[in-house]
């Protein structure tokens, strides 16, 4: 059996790494249940711990690559955890490596052509419901209950035979450079792969300093160069834009501010906007100074999950996102990354992240709410962004064309 590997793409992780032959496998189920695989051996081994990273506390020789599902906010914000929900995946898979190897060239096979069939997308929810329960949700926004929320819809591809994914990933990362783009192959406890072209970091640790970096607003290039730095403009004046992300820049500098020194929480920098290849984003970045004796596991719960994904006040607005979403984000809005040997570490937001597994591909895209959001046009946005992803599709497997498939 080939054996799972990690590549890390992109300037946000300050060099291209690629990771290969893991030592051992840790997952941690939705029941509790910490888990490892030894890849010499064969075998597993259930861990008794009131700590679900220690492996990660006690351990200052390896490389850990992995994921943090959205749903693991069931260990670390104060919520009705009574949801039921199937998830598919555990809260947490993390791959132990001895070494990583840098990645000298970004390659991938000749543009396949032989396929002819449509890719046909299949969204979770009605358009008509989905909209309704955006209403539903600026009515909590009129009354009080939140300020913002993200709200998503997931969409899935069926019978997608998987091929080629590395190689794809490759290609994917040479249409749009994400900062922050990871993929990883997983064999256990089932195999399925991820890929995440992420702009977006959740949270980088070096040495006493811990960054993060929300993003809020986005506005898509042209290659009309007024009709593109007009659409930039809009961008920056947009009231919508800015009251979102001016309310998780605060929620943000509280997080922080439970772990690390008194008065070294600063806001570095404000609504700066950072162009790509098709689309601007305007985002903030804040840093603090982290106190002494702080942990892996303290990091985690006190900021997770990302303040751009879920909303503010954050417990509630998960509260409402698992109330008004039909279905389980997982890994989706949860955060992927590398944890060095020093203990320094680098996690993006998995935005822009499709799951590929089972013969089909799921994917999700969300959307921030405000009083003065447009139910129609955030519907209209999510399908954007969501077509987005899946065009480089067409080029590289030869589909005719993209089809959304109305839900029944």
């Amino acid at each position: 059996m080939e054996k799972s590997k990690v590549i890390l793409i992109g300037e946000g992780w300050d060099q291209n790494l690629i990771f290969k032959d893991p030592i051992n496998l840790y997952f941690f189920q939705s029941s509790g249940i910490l888990t490892k695989y030894n890849y010499k051996n064969k075998s597993y081994a259930q861990i008794e711990t009131d700590n679900p990273f220690y492996f990660i506390e006690n351990n200052k020789e390896s490389y850990f690559c992995g994921y943090i599902s959205f749903n693991f906010y069931q260990l670390t914000e104060p919520i009705n955890k009574n949801i039921n929900k199937k998830l598919n995946f555990p809260l947490f898979s993390f791959l132990e490596f001895k070494k990583a190897d840098l990645l000298k060239e970004n390659k991938f096979n000749k543009i396949k052509k032989e396929k002819k069939e449509y890719l046909t997308i299949t969204p979770n929810s009605k358009r008509e419901n989905f909209i309704e329960n955006i209403k539903k949700l600026k009515k909590h926004i009129e009354n009080g209950d939140i300020y913002v929320i993200n709200f998503s819809e997931k969409f899935t591809v069926n019978n997608f035979a998987v091929y080629d994914l590395k190689s794809f990933f490759n290609f994917l990362y040479k249409k749009h450079p994400f900062p922050y783009s990871i993929y990883f192959e997983f064999e256990n406890p089932e195999k399925f792969f991820l890929l995440s072209h992420s702009p977006e970091c959740f949270i980088k640790k070096k040495g006493d300093k811990i960054t993060t970096c929300p993003i809020k607003g986005s506005a898509n290039r042209d290659k009309n160069l007024n009709e593109d730095l007009q659409n930039m403009e809009n961008l920056l004046r947009s009231e919508k834009e800015i009251s979102e992300l001016s309310m998780v820049v605060d929620l943000e500098r509280n997080d922080l501010s439970k772990i690390c020194i008194p008065g070294s929480v600063k806001v570095d920098i404000h609504r700066k906007v950072e162009a790509f290849k098709t689309i601007y984003h305007t985002y903030s970045r804040i840093s603090g100074i982290l106190k002494d004796n702080i942990t892996f596991k303290d990091i985690i719960y006190a900021t997770f999950p990302g303040g751009s994904i879920t909303g503010s006040p954050k417990p509630k607005s998960i509260e409402l996102i698992e109330k008004y979403e039909k279905h389980s984000r997982e890994i989706y809005t949860g955060i992927a990354g590398v944890i060095f040997p020093n203990r320094d570490f680098i996690f993006n937001i998995c935005i822009r992240t499709g799951i590929f597994h089972n013969e089909k591909i799921d994917y999700y895209s969300g959307a921030g709410i405000v009083y003065k959001s447009d139910p129609q046009k955030e519907y209209e946005e999510i399908i954007l962004k969501t077509k987005s992803f899946f065009e480089p599709f067409k080029e590289y497997y030869g589909y005719k064309e993209i089809l959304f498939e109305s839900k029944r």
